[in-house]
């Protein structure tokens, strides 16, 4: 568990940090105050990230174990959780810029 909690550090992805992305977005969440929102963050976020963790190791041993993948699975998660980063990226500077000027317009509408 003591990892988990310093992965959030370092990633900044406490609740403290989330709490603020959600002010700036003006989300909420239900029946809490905005001061109690990183304290509540802060108990859900080690559990879900542990959970998400174990599952993903455990499916991608399970299928290296049995012979079944022989080095496919992790690959293939490997693969599309680094597209699936990349692509949050490019939707982000999409958002923030208007869409306009972002990365993701030039790239793919290079007359701009």
């Amino acid at each position: 568990m003591i990892w988990t909690l310093n992965w959030l550090k370092v990633s900044g992805s406490t609740g403290k940090d989330l709490a603020k992305q959600f002010k700036e977005q003006e989300i909420t969440l239900v029946g809490h105050r905005d001061t109690n929102v990183a304290k509540e963050l802060n108990k859900i976020l080690p559990v879900a990230s542990t959970t998400g963790a174990v599952a993903l190791s455990s499916v991608i041993g399970l299928a290296e174990t049995s012979g079944l993948s022989s080095g496919f699975a992790l690959g293939t998660s490997v693969g599309v959780l680094s597209s699936l980063a990349v692509l949050e990226s490019l939707m982000t500077d999409w958002q923030q810029s208007g869409g306009a000027s972002s990365q993701f317009a030039q790239v793919f509408n290079p007359n701009q």
